[in-house]
């Protein structure tokens, strides 16, 4: 990887295999010149920038949660707005072990806390404390081992208080 202080700047190549990692499946040529095209990088180009990199990536996360839907440029700066990290998604980011994502976490809190509730009920809760704490939360956003065990906790902190005050 081609690093300069003030710009960095990552292989085609490698961005184009992160992508694909991040898509969870792997992109068709045509598709990708289209990608390309609409992030501005030049036809021959073997580097991107970073913005570029991060423009791509957040594009295949997009599409693989709808991928029917079209979107643009504006769609995808606008999902980096609402606090999205595409560095989350890829597997050589530093400190990074993606377990799962959020339409698994009520699963895993139930079976964790050996709780006898629906995982609807589960998931309500959870989009509930994320709003009460002020955090990101939805069904398609990865979630790295350290975000799942602080949710089990503060969830079993939520439950053992909810059981205390019911049965106190």
């Amino acid at each position: 990887m081609k690093t300069n202080r003030l710009k960095p700047e990552y292989p085609i190549a490698e961005a184009h295999l992160y992508a694909q990692y991040v898509r969870g499946q792997a992109i068709p040529d045509r598709t990708w010149r289209t990608w390309r095209r609409m992030m501005k990088i030049p036809r021959y180009a073997q580097v991107v920038t970073y913005q570029q990199a991060k423009d791509l990536f957040t594009l295949a996360f997009m599409r693989r949660c709808k991928p029917k839907t079209r979107f643009n440029l504006v769609d995808i700066r606008r999902k980096q707005q609402e606090g999205f990290n595409p560095a989350r998604c890829l597997p050589s980011a530093p400190g990074v072990n993606h377990t799962c994502y959020g339409a698994q976490l009520p699963s895993i809190v139930k079976r964790v806390l050996n709780r006898d509730a629906q995982e609807k009920s589960i998931e309500r809760a959870i989009h509930r404390w994320a709003k009460a704490e002020g955090l990101l939360f939805s069904r398609s956003m990865p979630m790295t081992h350290a975000d799942v065990q602080w949710w089990i906790d503060y969830a079993a902190a939520q439950y053992a208080k909810h059981d205390y005050l019911s049965y106190g």
